[in-house]
């Protein structure tokens, strides 16, 4: 990984990597409560403030279900760009929007559905606790990556805890499986262990999870690996 001022940013290396890749795919793997959806909405931030993403663009941001997007990820968007100043008007109901900066818009859509995507046409995915999703849900919205035509820069970013080896797995990180060449996938870890040794974990929330150390589901949600175990392998 590069070098990085993470202490000074409060950011983990896989953080900083993320925020800072400019792949077309770029996946951030991690435990419970590892900052997951705080590096992606930084990311957004930055591609804003410095210009990537373009004027008038929108961004689709997918949840498994619209009561995980509004008790998660839009929590964490709704603090880390309202700080930053990019919102200019909320919009929630049953679609959710944000109106920012530049005529920028950011909706937020149920992937549990994935098939209305086909209508969109976007600068940048963001697909949250993608492990959850129906693997439809990226070919479909990598179809979506068109608004600009050859004029901007199109990425996915992907935020999950892994659910066995699925197809998050078997397309972005095995490498006898992936989908796409490695100068567009950018794959970065972070696991609930190192995100407390950064502080971004309270003091006894990995214990109090419950998991045995060791155990599968240790494994899966606290160290972040891709687990055999068949109860888990889509």
């Amino acid at each position: 990984e590069d070098d990085c001022s993470c202490d000074a940013l409060e950011l983990t290396p896989s953080q900083y990597n993320f925020v800072n890749s400019d792949k077309r795919f770029i996946y951030y793997n991690g435990g419970r409560g590892s900052g997951k959806s705080w590096a992606c909405a930084l990311k957004l931030a930055t591609m804003i403030e410095d210009g990537t993403i373009l004027d008038g663009a929108r961004i689709a941001i997918f949840g498994p279900t619209y009561p995980q997007l509004k008790k998660g990820c839009i929590l964490t968007f709704d603090k880390l760009l309202g700080e930053a100043g990019l919102i200019i008007e909320k919009v929630d109901g049953n679609e959710p929007e944000r109106r920012l900066v530049r005529d920028i818009v950011a909706y937020f859509r149920n992937a549990s559905t994935p098939d209305p995507t086909r209508a969109h046409e976007v600068q940048v995915v963001w697909l949250d606790e993608a492990a959850q999703m129906d693997e439809s849900v990226l070919t479909l919205t990598n179809a979506s990556l068109r608004q600009f035509g050859n004029d901007a820069r199109y990425q996915t970013l992907i935020s999950s805890t892994p659910r066995g080896r699925n197809w998050l797995w078997r397309s972005f990180v095995n490498p006898d499986t992936r989908r796409y060449s490695d100068d567009k996938i950018d794959y970065f870890q972070t696991s609930t262990i190192e995100a407390y040794e950064y502080g971004i974990v309270r003091d006894d929330y990995i214990e109090e999870l419950g998991y045995e150390p060791g155990s599968e589901m240790w494994k899966q949600e606290v160290l972040a690996e891709f687990v055999t175990w068949s109860g888990l392998v889509r």
